[in-house]
């Protein structure tokens, strides 16, 4: 059983605390927060689904941490990540190309973009190197 890299665990405190910084907007505030920034939706649910998505990666990969997982424990989970992140930059890209957003609705997508881009590239290239290491 192969142990996770202490680089790798960073990036995955990394992933956890900017999904529970996307997660709780999206679930908890999603009637008082998009109407602050202009985000128009045609429904709450979608949001909240969205945000339940990242609430439950960040406590998966949390629980992963402090049970010690290894990284033949953790891959499935990863690889289902990498496509919920991919899901999720699909979705980004769309709505800045075909939903009109206002000032700070736009800023929250570009940002939101970024930073699932960000996450995705990190922990896949982390997740590559490590899984290359075992063979």
């Amino acid at each position: 059983m192969t142990e996770i890299s202490k680089r790798w665990r960073i990036v995955l405190i990394i992933t956890i605390v900017a999904s529970l910084a996307f997660s709780i907007p999206y679930v908890f505030l999603i009637g008082t927060w998009a109407p602050i920034i202009g985000y128009e939706y045609t429904t709450p649910w979608y949001a909240q689904v969205f945000g339940v998505l990242l609430f439950m990666i960040a406590v998966w990969l949390l629980r992963a941490m402090l049970q010690k997982k290894s990284l033949e424990e953790i891959s499935y989970f990863m690889e289902f990540l990498f496509a919920v992140m991919f899901g999720m930059i699909i979705f980004f890209v769309l709505e800045l190309l075909f939903v009109g957003l206002t000032g700070l609705a736009l800023i929250y997508s570009i940002i939101s973009l970024t930073v699932t881009a960000t996450m995705f590239v990190s922990n896949m290239i982390f997740y590559f190197m490590e899984t290359a290491k075992r063979q």
